[in-house]
């Protein structure tokens, strides 16, 4: 059986490991979290609500998780101003 993208369902090409719970009432929709050493530590010691997962993704559906979680990051280092970002150098221009 070949694996189905979970966003688009067409062929996965690859998947990512995340921790899979549910949100609280009323919307009790699946819910992916990045699985931290919190998380893996309830996992082993069988105490989590929720459970590691395989995610499985397209090409493009696994690129765009992929640039949305690069431009959180980033977003997040900006806002505490520690951007992981080089200014660009000021050109100067001669004159004539």
């Amino acid at each position: 059986m070949k694996l189905r993208c979970k966003c688009c369902g067409k062929r996965a090409d690859g998947s990512v490991q995340v921790m899979e719970g549910v949100n609280n009432p009323p919307n009790e929709m699946v819910r992916y979290y990045l699985p931290n050493q919190h998380n893996r530590a309830a996992i082993v010691a069988k105490q989590s609500p929720g459970e590691l997962v395989e995610l499985a993704l397209c090409s493009k559906c696994m690129r765009t998780v992929e640039d949305n979680f690069r431009a959180t990051i980033q977003y997040l280092q900006v806002e505490a101003r520690r951007a992981a970002i080089k200014p660009k150098e000021k050109i100067k221009l001669k004159r004539a």
